[in-house]
């Protein structure tokens, strides 16, 4: 997070090694790893996101727009002050 930089996680697609937790994320593509990194080092060289050709996409999970995810509205509501009451009236 702190380098802005994009996320690569493994998953069990392959069969390969001993099992891994499903991602937490909720819209993502799994491809093989080769063609991931070769994707990931051309987005650098080219400034741009290079996303995935439709046969290199072993499966597809949520509602994938080209890596991005539409923020979820969150409502807060107004944090509630708390007032201690002196001798000379209220203090905040």
């Amino acid at each position: 997070m702190l380098t802005q930089s994009r996320h690569l996680f493994l998953t069990d697609d392959s069969g390969v090694g001993l099992p891994n937790a499903e991602p937490k994320t909720a819209r993502y593509q799994v491809t093989p790893l080769n063609g991931l990194i070769v994707r990931v080092i051309a987005s650098e060289l080219e400034g741009r996101r290079v996303e995935a050709s439709r046969d290199e996409v072993i499966r597809e999970v949520g509602d994938y727009d080209a890596g991005v995810c539409e923020p979820e509205v969150v409502v807060q509501r107004p944090q509630r002050r708390d007032r201690r009451q002196s001798k000379l009236g209220y203090v905040e």
